[in-house]
């Protein structure tokens, strides 16, 4: 949704949007999730003179990943209030500076209007896990057969693998 600037005043402008799946296609590419039911997010823009604030909030319950141990698909919801700041132009051409916390969270934008879309997607995927685990203590799978570690114990760890290279070197003894 497209917001114009001028409609944005101090008092500030509440927004409760509710974006489908879909529409998150292009910002999921490259990753293992996928959303399944809407994302619901809340703004609340406020205009202080070149400056916009945006307060939001974001949630689903219906994201999906493949875990990055064992390959399953998992469920888990995403949840996240965040604080933006958007300013009108462009950085400046700024090459090397040292950013301070307070510059994490500027953005900028060109033109009269503000695509709230944006600051929505950009928040959905600093929340996507890097490494998705269906649980911290997955066991993952059998480097050497590929059974699943976490449904049984196989026996490929227990046997004694030795590298063929090395094999010679197994009754080697120091005198």
């Amino acid at each position: 949704m497209k917001i114009k600037v001028e409609d944005i005043n101090a008092e500030g402008l509440v927004l409760d949007e509710t974006f489908e799946p879909s529409r998150f296609t292009a910002v999921l590419e490259g990753t293992d999730v996928e959303l399944q039911v809407p994302l619901k997010a809340t703004l609340e823009l406020r205009r202080m003179g070149p400056l916009i604030e945006v307060n939001g909030s974001i949630e689903t319950t219906g994201a999906a990943a493949l875990c990055s141990r064992c390959l399953k698909k998992y469920s888990f919801d995403v949840k996240a209030v965040f604080r933006s700041r958007l300013i009108h132009g462009s950085d400046g051409g700024a090459r090397e500076k040292e950013l301070t916390g307070d510059d994490l969270e500027v953005s900028y934008f060109e033109g009269e209007e503000i695509e709230t879309f944006d600051v929505i997607a950009e928040q959905l995927s600093l929340e996507l896990p890097v490494k998705p685990l269906c649980v911290a203590a997955c066991k993952g799978l059998c480097p050497y057969c590929g059974a699943d570690l976490n449904a049984k114990e196989c026996d490929c760890l227990k046997k004694e693998k030795t590298d063929p290279r090395l094999e010679k070197l197994k009754g080697f003894k120091v005198k």
